[in-house]
């Protein structure tokens, strides 16, 4: 029980500093990038587009899972999970006992191989964008040990 317990602890501090490191980073690259050059219009003309300066913040995270089916049943420990989000993205994957750090090629898709424990194993994919936006799923996906 104890070994569970600091285990939990080891992984969710170990998740929380990659996160915080991550927006730190992602900050830190945002200070340092010159401005964007931005087009001078006179007062009172109509403004075609989105101005230069849009909110990020508004933006939505897209996440979507295709692959594992949320309460699928393996009888391999090894499975490939595949999504797609938007390709400025970066995923962060927690499994009962393991953390993935990938990013999405050009057009957003990711996949990486996991390998799943015994009996019922939950996977928490967090997709966030430069603003810091987060989404996360949650699937839960079982491995059978028996022989049938």
């Amino acid at each position: 029980m104890k070994k569970e317990i600091i285990f939990a602890l080891l992984a969710g501090s170990l998740l929380g500093f990659a996160s915080t490191s991550f927006i730190w980073y992602k900050n830190q690259q945002k200070k340092s990038s010159p401005p964007q050059a931005s087009s001078q219009e006179p007062s009172g003309s109509p403004s075609n587009g989105p101005s230069p300066t849009s909110d990020l913040s508004s933006q939505t995270v897209k996440l979507k899972i295709s692959s594992p089916q949320p309460d699928e049943l393996f009888s391999k420990d090894q499975i490939t999970l595949e999504g797609i989000t938007d390709p400025e993205n970066s995923i962060v994957i927690v499994t009962d006992s393991d953390s993935y750090f990938i990013l999405p090629d050009e057009k957003g898709n990711f996949e990486t191989e996991l390998e799943l424990q015994g009996g019922l194993n939950q996977i928490n994919i967090s997709a966030t964008n430069p603003a810091g936006q987060i989404q996360t799923e949650t699937i839960l996906v079982t491995f059978s040990t028996a022989k049938i």
